[in-house]
Parts: C-alpha cells; sequence; structure tokens
C-alpha cells in the first residue's frame, strides 16, 4: 500500500517537488479519498492499496504564449505489504504539448475520487467541553471509509461508528485548536466527500 497524506499512526505521505518555468503556479496536490486499514495494535493507517492518482494544477502565467516547454518533479514514496517497507523514489519530466496526453478517462476517474465540499452532509453536535464531537450524518455513510485530518496541535480518534453517525474523540495538550478538522469518507453509494468540523466551541 501507499500512503495518505495524512498516513495515520505510521507510514509516510509521498512528495512531488516541482520546478516550474518562471512566473508558472502550482496548486496543492489533489488527494483521492484513501482507505482506513487497522494494523495488529490498533494500529490506524489512511492508504491506497491499488493504482492512485496524486495531480494539481498548474496556472501559466497571463502574458504566457504557447509554446513547447518542460516542467520537472522529483517524486518520493514509502511502499508497504505486510510487515517490508521500501522507501522509492524518481525524477519526472514533463514535456509540453505531449504527444500523448493523459487519457480523458484517466483524469474523469481522478476527479471522480476527489472528495467533494459537502458541509451540510453532517450535523455537527459536540459535548460541553469540546472532547467528544458527534457527526449525525444526512445520508448513509460507509463507516470504514470514514478518515479525519487532525490539524497542527490536535490528534483525532473515531471511538465509534454507524451508518447514520460517528463519534470523533479530540485530544490536545491545550487548548482546542483553532483550525477545524476534515473528515473525509464516502456515501452509501461511493460518492467521496469532504467536511470541515471545527474542533473548538463556538
Amino acid at each position: 500500500h501507499l500512503y495518505w497524506s495524512n498516513p495515520g499512526d505510521a507510514g509516510l505521505p509521498p512528495t512531488i517537488r516541482f520546478t516550474l518555468p518562471t512566473g508558472w503556479t502550482i496548486g496543492d496536490l489533489r488527494w483521492p479519498t484513501p482507505e482506513r486499514q487497522i494494523d495488529p495494535g490498533d494500529i490506524v493507517l489512511n492508504v491506497y492499496h491499488h493504482r492512485v492518482l496524486i495531480a494539481a494544477e498548474v496556472t501559466p502565467p497571463a502574458d504566457w504564449t504557447p509554446a513547447p516547454l518542460s516542467v520537472t518533479a522529483t517524486a518520493s514514496w514509502l511502499m508497504c505489504k505486510a510487515e517490508l517497507c521500501l522507501p522509492d523514489k524518481v525524477a519526472l519530466e514533463l514535456a509540453l504539448p505531449q504527444a500523448q496526453p493523459l487519457a480523458a478517462d484517466t483524469v474523469a476517474a481522478w476527479r471522480a475520487s476527489l472528495p467533494q465540499a459537502a458541509e451540510g452532509y453532517a450535523e455537527i453536535r459536540r459535548d460541553a467541553d469540546a472532547a467528544t464531537i458527534t457527526l449525525l450524518w444526512k445520508d448513509a455513510v460507509d463507516p470504514t471509509s470514514l478518515v479525519a485530518l487532525a490539524p497542527a496541535g490536535g490528534a483525532l480518534a473515531w471511538s465509534e461508528h454507524a451508518a447514520q453517525s460517528s463519534t470523533l474523540t479530540v485530544t490536545t495538550p491545550g487548548e482546542q485548536p483553532a483550525s477545524p478538522a476534515v473528515v473525509t469518507g464516502r456515501t452509501g453509494d461511493g460518492r467521496a466527500f469532504a467536511i470541515t468540523v471545527p474542533l473548538s466551541s463556538p
């Protein structure tokens, strides 16, 4: 398996470092919704078990005139199977325009796998000290698909799951983080979604 941007209790996420022509900019990496894997010892990992496309959108400068150009990148990752993990890396170069551009169906499948913002998908309830947050889903979700990405200074753990509700336990060394958590998952019919969950009381 390969790891998500937040690998979980162990592992390392893939990294990609781009070198772009002058004036070009690149957005954040876009990650498909991962799978949640629980290893012996209740080690929770956020992983991909199959082929995965991790991509970012590149923007040319406003005054760019279409012409051949080159984009280079260095990608590194940790690939694991059972108790064996192997690091690897590769240097990549993309010459534009491409003689054989990436197939449209591959790009379409990648876009469909990205979690879509769905802020109204859950009613968020919290206890008095905001240490336990309950998400009441508006429609059924796949509870095995839910992954929570904590902000700096916070740690999250699922304490229970059901198709209609999930409970998230928040652990922090001090005050609750001001930044929200991000919860990703899949609906009962397989659509990927993402919601932001404030960790501090309003």
